[in-house]
């Protein structure tokens, strides 16, 4: 379905932590899946040329709708939306018409959902996880008293800790910790990922190489992990901590097909390989890693 970045998407998706997530039961499955169809549609609508079919907005509603309520922090994604020409709406009131219904239903369900839990199941819950003991209750009261306290622990998290290197390296092959590749898998598989992304074949459709589309991409990225941060620091990290606790690196698996928007493909072959060479590449590499390390942790 996606226009453009065919064997980039691919790439990403084959990576070893989502390999060995398929075969796990939680909601990253679904939460990835859903959010790599969605990205790979609207893709295809933001590059489309005519009138855009009622079908496909239809379309977009529906999967933005669950994506939002398989993972609450990824409810913002839809608003790329807004990246669709305006000259594939018959009118300006259909064209706000149509990014309502693809952003608004999943956005107020989602939110509903999560005011609920919030005066429900956590408002007297305290419980232990790795970080400490966690109260949600006390920890949002702590946000509303110090706004400008939370917000420098949002940047403490990312700016005074190895945040971005661990983050990366979890995105390449730490299955959940302490569940981790060995060391040489991860700059074969960053350099493969990178020339795939780089070889694959340019991007069609003017659309999704406009400016403003990149900036909203990359703000919609900024919120999310901000959001995710916000989330962990309330629901997972203990009181009164310096540091947001918690995120790993397959939290962005959701947010990956962003980065294609980015990549300067050109469709020649780089370091002589291929963009489907490479994609062949990483999943072979991939399924014998994740067979390797499953057998080891699981069964030996």
């Amino acid at each position: 379905m996606i226009p453009a970045h065919k064997y980039g998407l691919a790439a990403i998706a084959l990576l070893p932590p989502i390999l060995f997530s398929r075969s796990t039961l939680d909601a990253d499955q679904l939460t990835n899946g859903l959010a790599f169809l969605f990205l790979a549609l609207l893709y295809r609508e933001i590059a489309g040329d005519g009138p855009i079919k009622g079908s496909r907005v239809a379309l977009l509603a529906l999967v933005a709708f669950v994506l939002a309520q398989a993972k609450s922090a990824y409810l913002l994604l839809p608003f790329l939306a807004f990246a669709i020409p305006a000259a594939r709406f018959a009118s300006r009131r259909d064209r706000l018409l149509a990014l309502a219904l693809v952003c608004l239903p999943g956005i107020l369900a989602s939110g509903g959902w999560m005011v609920l839990l919030k005066l429900s199941y956590f408002d007297a819950a305290r419980y232990r996880t790795w970080s400490g003991v966690v109260d949600p209750h006390a920890q949002f009261a702590l946000v509303v008293a110090h706004p400008l306290g939370f917000a420098a622990t949002l940047l403490r998290t990312i700016v005074a800790t190895p945040f971005i290197p661990r983050v990366l390296m979890e995105f390449l092959g730490v299955f959940g910790p302490p569940v981790a590749l060995p060391l040489p898998f991860y700059p074969a598989l960053a350099i493969l990922l990178g020339c795939a992304w780089l070889a694959d074949g340019p991007a069609v459709g003017r659309a999704l190489r406009h400016r403003p589309t990149r900036l909203l991409a990359l703000g919609i990225a900024a919120v999310t992990i901000v959001l995710i941060l916000s989330l962990l620091y309330l629901q997972w990290t203990a009181v009164g901590r310096p540091v947001v606790d918690g995120f790993r690196g397959s939290y962005l698996y959701p947010l990956a097909p962003l980065v294609l928007l980015f990549v300067p493909a050109t469709g020649r072959p780089v370091l002589g390989l291929s963009a489907a060479r490479c994609v062949a590449m990483i999943g072979a590499i991939s399924l014998c890693g994740t067979l390797w390390l499953a057998w080891r942790t699981y069964l030996a």
